[in-house]
C-alpha cells in the first residue's frame, strides 16, 4: 500500500527550509494565531485549555530541547510526530508528547509554551482564569499587544525583530497586572526562558 504523503508536515518542513522570509512567514502565521482574539476584541473565542498555535514551533526549537534536557530516543519520537491540530481541535488528553515527556519535562514545556506566547495568550482560558484577569485588564493587553506586534501582512519582520517586540509587549502587559497577578504569572511560568532560537528545517 503507497503511504499517503503527511500534506501538513511536508509544508511546515519546506516552508522552514526555503530562506529566513519563508520562517518569518510561519512565525508571522503562529502569531497571527495567538493575536487573534486579542485583535478581535472578543469577537473570537479564546484558545481552549492546552492548545497555543506555538506547540510545534517551541518544540522544535534546539535551545528548548537543551533546557527540558531531552534524549535522543525523546527527540526521535518527537519528530516523528504529525503537526499539532489546529486551535479548537482535540484538548490536553490527546497531547502526544504525554507520552513522550516526563512529567517535570512535559510541565517545564508548558512553562516554556506559555512564556513564548506572552502577552498574547493573556486571555486564553487558563492563563486568564489563573490570573483572574478582568475584562478592562484583557482589553488593556490588547491594546499593548496591537501597539507592538504588527498586524498580519504588515511588512517583513525577522526572527529577532519579533522576539524583541514580544518582550518589550510582555513588560508593558505585565504592569497591568497587580503585584498578586504578576506573582501568579511568575509561578505559572516558572524560571524566565529568553533564548528562543529560531527552529531549524529537520
Amino acid at each position: 500500500m503507497t503511504e499517503t504523503p503527511n500534506r501538513p508536515r511536508i509544508w511546515l518542513r519546506n516552508t522552514m527550509r526555503n530562506s529566513s522570509s519563508g520562517r518569518a512567514l510561519l512565525l508571522g502565521m503562529i502569531l497571527a494565531a495567538g493575536l487573534s482574539p486579542l485583535l478581535a476584541n472578543g469577537q473570537e473565542g479564546p484558545l481552549p485549555p492546552g492548545h497555543h498555535p506555538s506547540v510545534g514551533m517551541v518544540m522544535h526549537m534546539d535551545s528548548v530541547r537543551s533546557e527540558l534536557k531531552l534524549s535522543r530516543q525523546q527527540i526521535e519520537a518527537i519528530d516523528q510526530l504529525p503537526p499539532p491540530p489546529p486551535p479548537g481541535h482535540g484538548g490536553p488528553a490527546n497531547d502526544p508528547l504525554a507520552k513522550i515527556l516526563d512529567p517535570g519535562q512535559l510541565h517545564r514545556f508548558h512553562q516554556l509554551v506559555l512564556q513564548f506566547d506572552a502577552p498574547m495568550d493573556f486571555d486564553a482560558p487558563e492563563v486568564a482564569k489563573t490570573l483572574d484577569l478582568s475584562v478592562e485588564q484583557i482589553h488593556a493587553v490588547g491594546d499593548i499587544v496591537k501597539e507592538y506586534m504588527p498586524a498580519p501582512g504588515q511588512g517583513h519582520h525577522d526572527w529577532d525583530d519579533m522576539q524583541q517586540r514580544k518582550a518589550a509587549a510582555l513588560v508593558e502587559a505585565l504592569k497591568v497586572l497587580s503585584s498578586q497577578q504578576q506573582q501568579a504569572w511568575s509561578q505559572m511560568t516558572g524560571k524566565v526562558f529568553t533564548n528562543w532560537q529560531e527552529p531549524k528545517h529537520r
